[in-house]
């Protein structure tokens, strides 16, 4: 049941990212972009659209009790954490450009 939620929150933020900042196509990227990239489109969101929604995630996983295969969450998080400080809190109003990832 929390998966689903997770699911559910996760969807609605990115319909509504999507609708209010638009979308960028991968072949749109170029040939520089990261195989592991999967994403064939995401939202166009500026760094303090990112943060916003960071702050939110950030409550919950510290909240939630540390289960199976969460060191390996809590260490994304953790990176995830230090691009949106060095790039997303020093350009706010800018689309971020580590969104595909995000």
């Amino acid at each position: 049941m929390l998966n689903q939620a997770w699911e559910d929150a996760f969807q609605e933020l990115w319909n509504h990212a999507a609708h209010h900042r638009g979308i960028r196509e991968a072949g749109a990227d170029g040939p520089h972009h990261l195989h592991s990239d999967t994403l064939p489109q995401w939202p166009r969101t500026c760094g303090a659209d990112v943060i916003a929604i960071a702050s939110i995630v950030d409550a919950v996983l510290h909240a939630a009790p540390l289960t199976w295969g969460g060191y390996g969450i809590e260490r994304a998080w953790r990176r995830c954490a230090r691009e949106l400080e060095h790039s997303a809190l020093g350009e706010p109003g800018r689309e971020y450009r580590h969104n595909r990832t995000f």
